[in-house]
């Protein structure tokens, strides 16, 4: 096995060899994309397929047990626990914390920190770039249309669709509307 993921990676240390002998002759912006390009995005592509089996972090047990939890926006479904996880995740001062995220996501799901380690990304993107849309609520329209700009990467780091939250505000709305019309 060994030998044959070496051997299915070959090319690219070829590649990358040739690219860092070559770097102190090349010059300029363009032998430093060059040099981004050969060193950085070629070691993701063999064959003109994305190597994905290298960047999957999660275990078909992890698969399992984030699947057991359901998508939704509900406490107890995977999008619920995750959100719950985030809330005690960062602070003002000190931005987001993987390590108190993970802890309570492998605790809740009884995933490996390493697949937890994807969604505790999608947090960060979250919290850095969808703070205004989610200060209402983690399970708003706003706030879910802002974050789900993210869901390919956890896609991919985790090799499998996570399930997906659904929108709460409206719920929220449709409830307010039967509870005036009851009165």
């Amino acid at each position: 096995l060994k030998h044959a993921t070496f051997a299915a990676f070959a090319p690219l240390f070829a590649v990358a060899t040739v690219a860092v002998a070559m770097a102190p002759f090349t010059a300029g912006l363009f032998g430093c994309v060059c040099w981004v390009f050969l060193c950085i995005l070629a070691p993701k592509v063999v064959d003109g397929t994305r190597i994905k089996a290298a960047l999957q972090e999660c275990t078909a047990g992890d698969q399992a047990a984030i699947q057991r939890q359901g998508p939704g926006s509900a406490a107890d479904s995977f999008p619920g626990l995750t959100a719950e996880c985030g809330k005690s995740s960062w602070s003002v001062f000190g931005g987001w914390k993987h390590d108190k995220f993970n802890a309570c996501l492998t605790r809740k799901v009884g995933i490996s920190s390493g697949c937890s380690q994807c969604f505790s990304r999608a947090g960060e993107y979250s919290f850095k770039n969808c703070k205004a849309a989610c200060l209402r609520s983690w399970c708003s329209e706003k706030c879910l249309s802002c974050s789900e700009n993210f869901f390919p990467q956890v896609t991919e780091c985790t090799g499998f669709e996570a399930p997906e939250p659904s929108v709460c505000d409206k719920q929220a709305a449709s409830s307010a509307v039967l509870v005036q019309l009851a009165a």
